[in-house]
């Protein structure tokens, strides 16, 4: 390392006190998580409502008063936001700059001011690799303008903005102390309004899509069918109180249909098998979604709890949410990815 990098390194420290917020359209996931440089604690934890972003014609955004004890130093926002992109091109040979410009057509955009635009290359094409795998991402600048109004000024100081499915995807990865190097996994997240499908292999993401469904699609899709509003619909998919299987099956269907045929293409060109499925995200607590998600996709289903590595403190979690661990996914894992920032 030169001495440049050196003092880069020292002036440049990744934050070790970070809120994670996801902001949903209903409530927001908030995950704050401290280092003490050698183990990552888990401070608290919450779901917060009030929060509307973007705000409805002609309102401002409201600042966002942070409760006391997940008020950390700084904060690391994701944001689900309809028309959001997200694809994982293959580009044949090394990436340039050329590459970088063409983006904004893979991503089939037509007005690039109207978004925020970024990417990751996965991996380098170069003499034992014949094509570079470059995941880029598109997020609508007026989801991002109003996010990032909602902390103008003080504690917590906004660090880092990203999509929520891809916070849920680099909080998988990152999740101490776990090993997927051999392995092929998948990662379900499926939020309110947004649902992310990923598999990995060997650590590395072999497929990713994204889809406007969520949890707000099969409540209405419940209620719908059973003549009820929203909220008793809600009631009846998480306390069991009427059987909703064939519903949440037939609300399922077509996402799913598009998500098995990605699923064989990935398992027949990467000749791998998916070993099991992380499911998370308000999907996730819905009552049967584990069994739906296996029976479409012949894989086991395990819902993910990103706590379970932590050191948590006591009452870090409200009683009223234990179990419900799999819904902060998106928000552990942009809180994760701000304290591995290597800036």
């Amino acid at each position: 390392m030169d001495v440049l990098s050196e003092l880069r390194q020292k002036i440049f420290k990744s934050p070790t006190d970070v809120l994670g917020l996801d902001l949903a359209a209903g409530s927001v996931g908030a995950v704050r998580l401290r280092s003490d440089g050698k183990n990552i604690h888990l401070v608290a934890a919450d779901l917060l409502t009030g929060v509307t972003i973007p705000p409805a014609d002609g309102m401002t955004v409201e600042p966002f008063t942070v409760p006391k004890p997940l008020c950390a130093h700084y904060a690391a926002l994701a944001v689900a936001a309809p028309g959001t992109l997200v694809k994982l091109l293959s580009i044949p040979g090394r990436f340039g700059d050329a590459d970088a410009q063409r983006l904004v057509d893979d991503l089939g955009i037509e007005r690039e001011d109207d978004y925020r635009i970024s990417y990751s290359i996965i991996s380098e094409g170069g003499r034992t690799a014949r094509e570079t795998r470059v995941l880029a991402a598109a997020l609508p600048q007026d989801y991002a303008e109003s996010a990032l109004a909602l902390l103008p000024k003080g504690r917590p100081a906004p660090y880092s903005l990203e999509i929520s499915g891809l916070a849920a995807l680099n909080g998988f990865i990152q999740e101490p102390g776990d090993d997927r190097a051999s392995s092929t996994v998948g990662v379900l997240e499926g939020g309110e309004t947004q649902t992310m499908f990923a598999i990995f292999h060997k650590a590395q993401p072999v497929l990713v899509r994204n889809f406007d469904f969520g949890e707000e699609t099969v409540i209405a899709k419940v209620g719908e069918k059973l003549g009820v509003d929203a909220n008793t619909a809600k009631g009846f998919m998480t306390d069991g109180s009427f059987d909703v299987s064939a519903i949440l099956q037939q609300s399922l269907e077509t996402v799913f249909k598009q998500i098995v045929i990605s699923k064989e293409f990935v398992e027949r060109r990467e000749n791998c098998s998916l070993s099991e499925i992380m499911l998370s995200g308000a999907l996730s607590v819905i009552r049967g979604m584990d069994e739906a998600v296996k029976q479409f996709l012949g894989t086991e289903v395990r819902k993910w709890n990103p706590f379970s590595r932590l050191t948590v403190a006591p009452q870090a979690l409200p009683e009223s949410l234990s179990g419900q661990e799999s819904r902060f996914t998106a928000a552990f894992g942009a809180a994760m990815a701000a304290m591995m920032d290597e800036a």
